[in-house]
Protein backbone atom coordinates (compact mmCIF):
# COMPACT_ATOMS: atom_id res chain seq x y z
CA UNK A 1 0.00 0.00 0.00
CA UNK A 2 1.47 3.25 -0.89
CA UNK A 3 1.54 5.83 1.71
CA UNK A 4 0.50 9.66 1.76
CA UNK A 5 2.32 12.10 3.39
CA UNK A 6 -0.16 14.10 5.93
CA UNK A 7 0.69 17.57 6.70
CA UNK A 8 0.71 18.04 10.41
CA UNK A 9 1.55 20.38 12.59
CA UNK A 10 2.56 20.91 16.26
CA UNK A 11 1.62 24.51 17.49
CA UNK A 12 4.62 25.79 19.67
CA UNK A 13 5.89 28.42 22.61
CA UNK A 14 5.21 32.01 21.34
CA UNK A 15 2.40 31.21 19.03
CA UNK A 16 -1.27 31.92 19.29
CA UNK A 17 -3.24 31.47 22.53
CA UNK A 18 -4.70 27.74 22.44
CA UNK A 19 -8.15 29.16 22.62
CA UNK A 20 -6.92 30.97 19.22
CA UNK A 21 -5.79 27.55 18.04
CA UNK A 22 -9.11 26.11 18.78
CA UNK A 23 -10.85 28.80 17.34
CA UNK A 24 -14.23 27.21 17.50
CA UNK A 25 -13.30 24.32 17.50
CA UNK A 26 -16.01 21.77 19.20
CA UNK A 27 -15.08 18.48 22.01
CA UNK A 28 -15.70 15.99 19.72
CA UNK A 29 -14.81 12.82 21.62
CA UNK A 30 -12.17 10.95 23.53
CA UNK A 31 -10.08 8.37 21.06
CA UNK A 32 -8.65 5.34 23.01
CA UNK A 33 -9.56 7.17 26.47
CA UNK A 34 -5.96 9.05 25.81
CA UNK A 35 -6.69 11.37 23.27
CA UNK A 36 -9.05 14.37 22.93
CA UNK A 37 -10.57 15.31 19.77
CA UNK A 38 -11.73 18.56 18.85
CA UNK A 39 -13.32 18.91 15.44
CA UNK A 40 -14.20 22.48 13.34
CA UNK A 41 -15.30 22.95 9.64
CA UNK A 42 -11.73 23.43 8.56
CA UNK A 43 -9.73 21.09 10.46
CA UNK A 44 -8.86 18.85 13.84
CA UNK A 45 -7.33 18.73 16.93
CA UNK A 46 -5.66 15.94 18.85
CA UNK A 47 -4.56 16.82 22.93
CA UNK A 48 -2.84 14.28 24.53
CA UNK A 49 -4.68 14.18 27.80
CA UNK A 50 -1.55 12.90 29.97
CA UNK A 51 0.82 15.49 28.05
CA UNK A 52 -1.63 18.49 28.92
CA UNK A 53 -1.72 17.74 32.57
CA UNK A 54 1.47 17.03 32.74
CA UNK A 55 1.88 20.81 31.42
CA UNK A 56 -0.45 22.27 34.18
CA UNK A 57 0.79 20.49 37.02
CA UNK A 58 3.95 21.28 36.73
CA UNK A 59 3.44 24.99 35.96
CA UNK A 60 0.99 25.46 38.86
CA UNK A 61 3.70 23.77 41.18
CA UNK A 62 6.74 25.35 39.95
CA UNK A 63 4.73 28.84 40.62
CA UNK A 64 3.77 27.77 44.00
CA UNK A 65 7.47 26.28 44.94
CA UNK A 66 8.79 29.81 43.40
CA UNK A 67 6.77 32.19 45.53
CA UNK A 68 7.46 29.76 48.63
CA UNK A 69 8.96 32.90 50.50
CA UNK A 70 6.15 35.37 49.90
CA UNK A 71 3.16 35.78 52.26
CA UNK A 72 1.17 37.96 50.07
CA UNK A 73 0.78 34.96 47.56
CA UNK A 74 -1.82 33.12 49.14
CA UNK A 75 -2.78 29.79 47.11
CA UNK A 76 -5.93 27.53 47.40
CA UNK A 77 -6.13 24.40 48.62
CA UNK A 78 -9.13 21.88 48.68
CA UNK A 79 -9.99 20.53 52.28
CA UNK A 80 -10.22 16.53 52.51
CA UNK A 81 -13.01 15.86 55.01
CA UNK A 82 -12.09 12.25 55.75
CA UNK A 83 -8.54 12.92 55.56
CA UNK A 84 -6.12 10.89 53.87
CA UNK A 85 -3.79 8.56 55.33
CA UNK A 86 -0.02 8.24 54.25
CA UNK A 87 2.98 5.84 55.61
CA UNK A 88 5.85 7.79 54.94
CA UNK A 89 8.96 6.43 57.29
CA UNK A 90 9.91 8.01 60.50
CA UNK A 91 12.53 9.98 58.61
CA UNK A 92 10.30 11.74 56.02
CA UNK A 93 7.84 12.60 58.82
CA UNK A 94 10.86 14.71 60.28
CA UNK A 95 11.54 16.11 57.06
CA UNK A 96 7.57 17.26 56.71
CA UNK A 97 7.40 18.58 60.33
CA UNK A 98 10.78 20.40 59.47
CA UNK A 99 9.18 22.20 56.53
CA UNK A 100 5.70 22.54 57.99
CA UNK A 101 5.52 26.02 56.67
CA UNK A 102 6.89 25.56 53.24
CA UNK A 103 4.33 22.64 52.74
CA UNK A 104 1.66 24.65 53.86
CA UNK A 105 2.48 27.82 51.44
CA UNK A 106 2.14 25.30 48.72
CA UNK A 107 -1.39 23.97 50.17
CA UNK A 108 -0.91 21.48 52.35
CA UNK A 109 -1.72 20.48 55.49
CA UNK A 110 -1.16 17.14 57.72
CA UNK A 111 -0.97 15.98 61.52
CA UNK A 112 0.89 13.21 63.02
CA UNK A 113 -1.38 10.07 62.28
CA UNK A 114 0.95 7.57 64.29
CA UNK A 115 5.19 6.59 64.12
CA UNK A 116 5.92 7.37 60.60
CA UNK A 117 2.43 8.13 59.44
CA UNK A 118 0.85 11.23 58.42
CA UNK A 119 -2.75 12.47 57.85
CA UNK A 120 -3.15 14.98 55.25
CA UNK A 121 -5.72 17.15 55.91
CA UNK A 122 -5.91 19.28 52.88
CA UNK A 123 -3.86 19.14 49.77
CA UNK A 124 -3.24 22.03 46.74
CA UNK A 125 -6.46 22.60 44.46
CA UNK A 126 -4.93 22.57 40.94
CA UNK A 127 -7.91 22.61 39.16
CA UNK A 128 -8.16 19.24 38.01
CA UNK A 129 -7.81 15.76 39.72
CA UNK A 130 -4.42 15.13 40.66
CA UNK A 131 -2.65 12.22 42.78
CA UNK A 132 -1.73 14.17 45.79
CA UNK A 133 -0.02 11.33 47.61
CA UNK A 134 2.19 11.11 44.62
CA UNK A 135 3.07 15.29 44.66
CA UNK A 136 3.05 15.49 48.47
CA UNK A 137 5.71 12.17 48.94
CA UNK A 138 7.90 13.80 46.12
CA UNK A 139 8.19 16.89 47.34
CA UNK A 140 9.28 14.83 50.86
CA UNK A 141 11.55 13.33 49.18
CA UNK A 142 13.13 16.43 47.29
CA UNK A 143 13.20 18.17 50.74
CA UNK A 144 15.02 15.51 52.45
CA UNK A 145 17.57 14.84 49.88
CA UNK A 146 18.29 19.01 49.45
CA UNK A 147 18.05 20.22 52.80
CA UNK A 148 21.23 20.75 53.33
CA UNK A 149 21.41 23.40 50.36
CA UNK A 150 18.04 24.55 50.61
CA UNK A 151 15.71 26.22 52.91
CA UNK A 152 13.40 27.47 50.75
CA UNK A 153 11.45 25.48 48.05
CA UNK A 154 12.53 28.26 45.38
CA UNK A 155 15.77 27.40 45.44
CA UNK A 156 15.40 23.77 45.90
CA UNK A 157 13.20 23.20 42.61
CA UNK A 158 15.37 26.33 40.77
CA UNK A 159 18.53 23.44 40.84
CA UNK A 160 16.28 20.12 40.27
CA UNK A 161 13.67 20.88 37.92
CA UNK A 162 14.17 17.06 36.33
CA UNK A 163 12.61 16.36 39.72
CA UNK A 164 9.61 18.58 39.28
CA UNK A 165 9.26 17.10 35.93
CA UNK A 166 9.06 13.58 37.25
CA UNK A 167 6.45 14.43 40.61
CA UNK A 168 4.01 16.55 37.94
CA UNK A 169 4.35 12.89 35.41
CA UNK A 170 3.49 10.50 38.10
CA UNK A 171 0.66 12.77 39.33
CA UNK A 172 -1.17 13.69 36.00
CA UNK A 173 -4.13 12.07 34.78
CA UNK A 174 -2.81 8.59 32.53
CA UNK A 175 -3.73 7.36 29.17
CA UNK A 176 -6.36 5.18 28.76
CA UNK A 177 -8.03 7.13 31.79
CA UNK A 178 -11.43 7.93 30.86
CA UNK A 179 -12.65 11.66 31.05
CA UNK A 180 -16.24 13.00 31.44
CA UNK A 181 -16.77 16.52 29.51
CA UNK A 182 -16.63 18.62 32.41
CA UNK A 183 -13.00 17.26 33.19
CA UNK A 184 -12.18 18.15 29.22
CA UNK A 185 -13.59 21.79 29.48
CA UNK A 186 -11.47 22.31 32.64
CA UNK A 187 -8.66 20.62 31.26
CA UNK A 188 -8.21 23.10 28.22
CA UNK A 189 -9.26 26.02 30.53
CA UNK A 190 -6.21 25.70 32.90
CA UNK A 191 -3.99 24.37 29.88
CA UNK A 192 -4.92 27.88 27.80
CA UNK A 193 -3.53 29.87 31.07
CA UNK A 194 -0.14 28.25 30.74
CA UNK A 195 3.30 29.77 29.76
CA UNK A 196 3.79 27.18 27.10
CA UNK A 197 0.57 24.82 27.06
CA UNK A 198 1.67 22.92 23.37
CA UNK A 199 5.01 20.48 25.02
CA UNK A 200 4.81 18.51 28.22
CA UNK A 201 8.10 19.48 30.89
CA UNK A 202 9.68 16.90 28.90
CA UNK A 203 9.37 18.60 25.42
CA UNK A 204 6.90 15.81 24.26
CA UNK A 205 4.18 17.49 21.58
CA UNK A 206 1.20 18.34 23.83
CA UNK A 207 -1.61 18.63 20.56
CA UNK A 208 -1.63 18.35 17.14
CA UNK A 209 -3.41 19.94 14.23
CA UNK A 210 -4.58 18.59 10.81
CA UNK A 211 -6.25 20.70 8.34
CA UNK A 212 -9.38 18.86 6.22
CA UNK A 213 -8.23 19.89 3.43
CA UNK A 214 -4.66 17.75 4.39
CA UNK A 215 -6.85 14.86 5.24
CA UNK A 216 -8.80 14.71 2.36
CA UNK A 217 -5.56 13.87 0.41
CA UNK A 218 -5.03 11.39 2.63
CA UNK A 219 -8.35 10.08 0.66
CA UNK A 220 -7.57 11.19 -2.21
CA UNK A 221 -10.55 12.78 -2.75
CA UNK A 222 -8.31 15.75 -3.53
CA UNK A 223 -4.55 16.29 -5.17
Amino acid sequence: MKEVAAKITHPSAGENSLYEILNGACYACSLFDTYLLFESRDFLILIDQHAAHERILFEELRQRLAHEDDPDQPHPAQLLLDGDVLEVGSALEKTAFDHIQILQHAGFDFTRFGPGTLRLNQIPALGQSYDHRVVFSSLLDNLQQDQEQSAAFASLISGNMEKLYKTACKAAVKANQPLKEHEVETLIKRLNGMENPYTCPHGRPVLLKMTKRDLEKLFKRIL
